[in-house]
């Protein structure tokens, strides 16, 4: 179904469109080919290249799209070196450390030989080389994730509403070391009270977590814009009052009263109000042509 749906979008996309893929989950290199596998709901630890999602397959797609921008974010754990038990396999088993040994090597290297050939593509990853990007309860997900998902409801946006990816990158990067540089201080703290009581149950601190950003050669990415105040009760209005027919400086001077100014505008005479009710909304500005 993912790979069905994967092959329909590339398909469909052309030179005006930018595909963006994100992915959440495991990762891990087949055995016999040594790529970089993203896990699916119903991959086989023993048939990972048919059942999981070959890295290079996405990107072999990807080039083949006809989308001037090509956009990938990864938030998958990268380290090794640990056992991990993937009960959402279809063979579900506890796999060996050889086998969940880390797909960032080779992961970042495909990133980069995609990039240095193509100037609309752009990858995001959760962490770098030997890092773990993990689950935080409180905050329900990773915090790549969490973050990427703040930035996008407006926290990485300019001054005139714009999102742009790298500004996205830079905001998920300092939230993300912030938040973990703040929880090691609580550990820490709270580490330290439990020494001066004598206490022996001592909490291992969060381990180092740096998203990357693999892009080369590219121009501006604009995934976004967002209102600067959503509230239009509380945006500024404007009224205009064509006293001629046809009028075509009635029409430019809102287009720029709306689009530079950032004003709701209105127009009167209006066949569906009275003049009454005009009056009597809340317009912070009136114009007369």
């Amino acid at each position: 179904m993912v790979k069905n749906s994967l092959e329909k979008l590339v398909n469909q996309a052309t030179k005006e469109d930018t595909i963006l893929i994100y992915f959440s989950g495991h990762g891990f290199l087949d055995k016999q080919t040594q790529q970089p596998i993203l896990c699916l709901k119903n991959t086989e630890t023993n048939n990972l290249t048919t059942t999981g999602l070959p890295v290079a397959e996405i990107l072999q797609k990807l080039a083949a799209s006809g989308a001037k921008y090509q956009l990938i974010f990864i938030d998958a754990c990268h380290s090794g070196g640990t056992s991990i038990n993937f009960q959402h396999l279809s063979q579900s088993k506890k796999l060996s450390e050889s086998e969940t040994s880390s797909i960032a090597p080779q992961l970042i290297e495909l990133f980069w030989q995609r990039a240095a050939k193509s100037k609309g593509f752009y990858a995001l990853l959760s962490c770098d080389k030997h890092e773990q990007s993990e689950e935080w309860k409180n905050l329900k997900h990773g915090l790549f994730t969490y973050y990427l998902i703040q930035g996008f409801l407006g926290k990485a946006a300019d001054k005139s509403g714009v999102i742009e990816a790298d500004s996205l990158y830079k905001y998920v990067y300092h939230r993300t070391l912030e938040y973990i540089d703040k929880t090691n201080q609580q550990i820490r703290l709270t580490n330290q009270q439990k020494a001066n009581r004598g206490e022996s149950n001592i909490q291992s601190e969060s381990p180092g977590q740096t998203p990357l950003r693999i892009v080369e050669g590219a121009g501006e990415f604009v995934l976004g814009i967002v209102p600067i105040n959503s509230n239009e009760n509380s945006r500024r209005q404007a009224v205009i009052i064509n006293g001629l027919a046809g009028c075509e400086e009635t029409v430019s001077l809102s287009g720029v009263l709306h689009s530079r100014g950032e004003f709701v505008v209105r127009y009167w005479p209006r066949t569906d109000s009275s003049w009454q009710s005009q009056k009597g909304s809340k317009t912070g500005n009136r114009g007369k042509n």
